[in-house]
């Protein structure tokens, strides 16, 4: 439902299967549902609900980054939250505090030891210029992350990259 636009019966296929996850302790689906939430409340245009969902997810992502000999998620996880968080802020209209946070998640990733983070948020980036209506910084990051997306050869991030290409 997500892609055809049924965004309630989506919501409420998301909701039963949040209730089958509130059964288990496994904090990656938790985090997984959360982030589905997420954005299918922001494709109905519920954008509290969304920033309420990810901020949960980013909650979730940092608890599991401290315990334990070794992380359920990875540290590229909470960078993509994080990115990901700007797109509701974007949407909202708060475009000068989306940017802020962009650049900023952005400063903090290192491009030899995270480069598909860095991909995602330039995927963002495009984003927040089309809604700026900057012509030149979408094309600019449109242009960084298929860069980046091709040194990968990763399909996920090179399919992203050319749907941003196409913004």
């Amino acid at each position: 439902e997500l892609f055809t636009g049924e965004t309630v019966r989506g919501l409420e296929h998301l909701k039963d299967a949040a209730d089958v996850a509130a059964q288990t302790d496994d904090v990656a689906l938790h985090i997984l549902l959360h982030s589905r939430l997420a954005y299918m409340h922001l494709l109905a245009g519920r954008i509290r609900d969304s920033l309420c969902y990810i901020d949960a997810a980013i909650e979730l992502v940092s608890t599991q980054e401290h315990a334990g000999p070794g992380p359920i998620v990875a540290g590229s996880d909470a960078v993509w939250l994080q990115g990901f968080r700007t797109l509701p802020i974007i949407y909202s209209g708060d475009l000068a505090t989306a940017g802020e946070e962009l650049e900023r998640i952005i400063r903090l990733v290192n491009p030899d030891s995270d480069p598909g983070s860095l991909c995602t948020l330039h995927g963002f980036s495009v984003t927040l210029a089309w809604f700026r209506g900057d012509d030149d910084a979408a094309l600019r990051h449109s242009r960084e992350q298929l860069r980046i997306a091709e040194r990968l050869t990763t399909p996920a991030l090179l399919a992203s990259a050319w749907d941003s290409a196409s913004v």
